[in-house]
């Protein structure tokens, strides 16, 4: 019997060790598919993306396309991926994202027995954060496994069964290629992250969904400081904001669907800042009770954390959006009076 055909995307910087230990897993998860790879070298210096070029030819992997993103732009990346895809499914991961023995065998032939006519643009499976900041490690643990019992699809979700969900991350990503072109593919608008967001965002615009098979486990490993973990969730909190007025000002988007608990970050805030300041003494009981429960649950301190960072986040940008419109406005406002006071002379 032929070999199914099967392409593998991954968008690279300069991590070597962590890209040959990723690709003999997903060597050995896809030997049964005949397999074309394609790598975007996704850095701004020429010099490493040299470098990386000569290691990849060295690697002696068939069907091989290199691609060069001096932008280090990573939905350009990413879109880069999905246009030079040849065949029906295209798997996107990370280098620092290792797949759990036959996670990728029950993802890929689920994918083969779904029909055509199927709503599902992709499929996707738990994504396990491990740290090797022992703090963030427990953080994520806690949030895993508060968010099990939720029926949202967050950057961060565990299903318990088989379900369609309005977004998958991109690091763990089996796409048909084709639906997924239809609906726009990857923006180059989102530079740094988002892009997976914003995609998922088209997708729901258009009812396509995404199926989620909890079997289909990965690792995805982190090597950040603190500091540093929580500014990657302070601009995921602007780039939530920035999806929503690049889709609400596209003027080919003909229906704008609002996903409302991506704000819940931003609802659970303002809510607390307003019962602070309707009642001072909420702000000594909630910061006794969070503290006793950080302390019984140190991974809570950490999910606090990260909820009110990424509303702070999505604060930053509304405010930025704001100052932006009425910038605008105060540039068209003087134009006309350019234009007024030319024409009385």
């Amino acid at each position: 019997m032929n070999p199914r055909h099967l392409t593998c995307g991954l968008v690279i910087y300069d991590e070597i060790t962590l890209i040959q230990r990723g690709l003999n897993i997903l060597k050995y998860e896809l030997q049964n598919f005949s397999v074309s790879w394609i790598f975007v070298l996704n850095h701004p210096e020429m010099e490493i993306r040299s470098s990386l070029k000569s290691w990849i030819q060295t690697l002696e992997l068939p069907r091989v396309v290199v691609l060069e993103n001096p932008t280090n732009n990573l939905g350009h990346a990413r879109q880069l991926i999905l246009q030079s895809a040849t065949t029906d499914w295209l798997y996107i991961t990370d280098p620092d994202v290792l797949p759990a023995p036959g996670s990728l065998s029950i993802l890929t032939e689920t994918a083969f027995t779904l029909e055509s006519t199927s709503n599902v643009v992709g499929l996707g499976g738990p994504i396990q954060h491990v740290s090797t900041h022992p703090y963030i490690s427990v953080t994520y643990e806690f949030m895993e496994n508060l968010i099990q019992h939720l029926p949202f699809s967050f950057q961060i979700q565990t299903h318990l069964n088989t379900k369609q969900v309005d977004h998958m991350p991109a690091c763990h990503l089996l796409l048909n290629v084709k639906k997924s072109i239809q609906v726009g593919g990857f923006s180059d608008y989102f530079n740094k992250c988002g892009e997976d967001t914003a995609f998922s965002q088209a997708c729901f615009n258009l009812n396509r969904t995404f199926l989620f098979i909890p079997e289909s486990k990965v690792v995805h490993h982190h090597n950040i400081s603190f500091s540093k973990w929580l500014m990657k969730i302070f601009n995921f909190g602007r780039a939530q904001i920035n999806v929503l007025s690049y889709f609400y000002h596209n003027p080919t988007v003909e229906k704008m669907r609002l996903r409302w608990y991506r704000l819940s970050p931003l609802i659970i805030f303002i809510f607390f800042v307003f019962c602070v300041i309707a009642n001072p003494v909420v702000l000594f009981f909630g910061l006794s009770i969070f503290c006793l429960g950080a302390w019984i649950k140190p991974g809570l301190f950490g999910f606090v954390l990260v909820v009110a960072t990424y509303a702070l986040g999505e604060i930053a940008e509304i405010i930025c959006l704001i100052l932006k419109l009425q910038s605008a406005t105060e540039s068209r406002v003087s134009v006309n009076k350019n234009q007024i006071r030319a024409s009385d002379t």
